[in-house]
C-alpha cells in the first residue's frame, strides 16, 4: 500500500467513524424526546384522572392492610 492509499484509507475511516456519532446522538435526541413526550402524558393523565388515582391510591392502601393482616394472622 502506497502512502496516498493509506491516508485516503484512514481518512474514510475517519468520515465513518464521525457519521456513526453523528446517529448515535441523533438517536439520543430522539430518546430524549420520546422521554418527555411521555413525561408531559403522565402530567396530563395525573390532572385528568386525579380522582381516579385518589380511589387507586386509597384501594392499593386497603389492600396492603388487608395482606398485613393476613400476614398477622398467619403468623
Amino acid at each position: 500500500m502506497t502512502e496516498e492509499e493509506e491516508e485516503e484509507e484512514e481518512e474514510e475511516e475517519e468520515e465513518e467513524e464521525e457519521e456513526e456519532e453523528e446517529e448515535e446522538e441523533e438517536e439520543e435526541e430522539e430518546e430524549e424526546e420520546e422521554e418527555e413526550e411521555k413525561e408531559e402524558e403522565k402530567e396530563e393523565c395525573t390532572v385528568q384522572d386525579l380522582p381516579n388515582l385518589m380511589t387507586h391510591t386509597h384501594s392499593s392502601r386497603h389492600t396492603k392492610q388487608h395482606k398485613t393482616q393476613i400476614l398477622h394472622d398467619f403468623l
